[in-house]
């Protein structure tokens, strides 16, 4: 049975998801070109099929993307199954099934992941009733985690890094968020949560951008509000390169199934989770459509100038192959030296398209 995993990204996850089947290994260490191929002929071609061809007198090479591939994996423990890049690692949080925990990134840069939690609990309403919690029992996760103010899935990623700091422990460190920042809201999730499109500073210093979501339940404690945070999940990758791994990582969120160990696991332990996975398919279901209208009728703006930031900081131009419309960066000068009519400065509205390669002097 799939989990609800989109909630992203509960996230995440995607219809139009498509280049993933089509070979080839991920990109390592924050990169994406793939294997030189030689300079490009002046003939139209099936850009997942051609053969690298010459063209006579052209001074420039062609590097072709990576193509991303995906591949079954199925956790050991018998929790669970999904799709995953290959070469990408899968970790468990040693942890009870409630609030079961897994990570899927690149060994060489876990910019590159997928992000999964159940269950988070432990967050007050406000910082003043965190206090009171905290003068009376402060050993408790009500007084070390930070307080819900507001409860919206932006803030709670946020207080991110605040939060599952504490549950590091040896073999399993949580990703860490630095100055997360909302670029916009995608849609709300199935479950009430927001679906986000967001950016932070990673722990080495690396912008990275992501779809992010999560869903607050209010519960009553006493004399104090607190708030379960369920089906954390989120996909990432390194700054502007999200826009060529957002369809695959959403593929793989929305190709999760949690077995039936899993949920006899736990079932009757936490209702609202034993119903939303019995639930799971239509959850999934649901969940990539609504991210995928929300994705393909986001604000461009954001985008398109991040994009464009990114070339000139690089040394880039961005152009068309005007026969395959497929998007190249080359290098800084190229419209200059380049004579033919066949690749062309591209519009504003094509730096919302992946890269397709990058094209260099040779």
């Amino acid at each position: 049975m799939k989990k609800l995993t989109a909630i992203l990204m509960s996230i995440m996850l995607v219809g139009t998801l498509t280049a993933c089947e089509n070979g080839g290994e991920p990109p390592k260490n924050g990169t994406n070109p793939g294997e030189q191929v030689g300079t490009k002929a002046n003939t139209q071609a099936d850009p997942q099929t051609a053969a690298p061809t010459t063209v006579a007198k052209e001074a420039y090479t062609i590097k072709e993307n990576k193509k991303i591939k995906l591949v079954d994996y199925t956790d050991p423990g018998g929790y669970f199954k999904m799709k995953i890049p290959e070469g990408f690692t899968v970790s468990v949080y040693p942890g009870d099934l409630i609030h079961y925990t897994f990570i899927v990134t690149d060994p060489n840069n876990p910019q590159y992941c997928i992000f999964f939690n159940m269950k988070t609990e432990g967050y007050l309403k406000t910082e003043a009733e965190r206090q009171w919690y905290k003068s009376m029992y402060p050993d408790t996760p009500f007084a070390k985690l930070p307080a819900l103010d507001p409860p919206t899935t932006e803030y709670f990623y946020q207080v991110f890094t605040q939060s599952f700091a504490l549950s590091n422990v040896q073999g399993f460190t949580f990703p860490v968020m630095n100055g997360f920042e909302m670029i916009e809201k995608i849609g709300t999730n199935m479950t009430g949560g927001d679906v986000i499109r967001g950016t932070f500073t990673d722990s080495m210093g690396r912008k990275t951008d992501g779809l992010f979501s999560a869903s607050m339940y209010p519960v009553s404690l006493y004399y104090v509000t607190a708030y379960y945070v369920y089906d954390t999940m989120y996909i990432t990758a390194p700054e502007n390169e999200f826009i060529e791994w957002e369809g695959p990582l959403m593929e793989c969120i929305s190709s999760i199934q949690f077995t039936q160990k899993f949920v006899d696991g736990f079932y009757g332990q936490e209702e609202i989770l034993a119903r939303s996975i019995k639930a799971n398919s239509q959850i999934y279901n649901s969940i990539s459509d609504t991210i995928t209208k929300g994705w393909n009728e986001r604000q461009s703006t954001y985008d398109i100038i991040s994009q464009k930031q990114s070339d000139a900081t690089l040394g880039y131009e961005r152009v068309y192959d005007t026969e395959t419309n497929e998007i190249y960066r080359a290098y800084n000068g190229f419209t200059d030296d380049y004579k033919g009519d066949r690749y062309k400065t591209v519009t504003d509205n094509m730096y919302n398209q992946p890269i397709y390669g990058y094209i260099e002097k040779k």
